[in-house]
């Protein structure tokens, strides 16, 4: 697990964004992934009471992880169940792909 974490973080760095190239980024993106991951379970009936995740839906945070890192808010704060909601996988692709500017293919 800790050789795809670390070949993940070189991939990261080497493409993407320039803030996503940031070493301190990607590690606070995988304490946050660890936690959202944690939290999600704990509380499945909360956030997901209808299943949804993985049939059409995604896991989203309500405050991006790139804003939560930019504001030095801390993983708990970032993976809180307040900032996680359920979101078809269209619109929080879409919304992700405006928030960065990128353009469709």
């Amino acid at each position: 697990m800790k050789r795809l974490a670390t070949a993940v973080a070189a991939l990261c760095l080497l493409s993407g964004p320039v803030w996503a190239r940031d070493p301190g980024y990607v590690a606070y993106r995988h304490q946050v992934d660890k936690a959202t991951h944690r939290v999600y379970l704990a509380n499945r009936g909360v956030i997901d009471p209808h299943r949804l995740r993985g049939r059409g839906y995604d896991l989203d945070h309500k405050v991006p992880v790139k804003v939560c890192y930019q504001r030095g808010m801390s993983v708990a704060s970032c993976s809180a169940v307040g900032n996680l909601r359920m979101l078809s996988a269209h619109e929080n692709r879409s919304e992700g792909c405006r928030e960065a500017g990128c353009r469709r293919r």
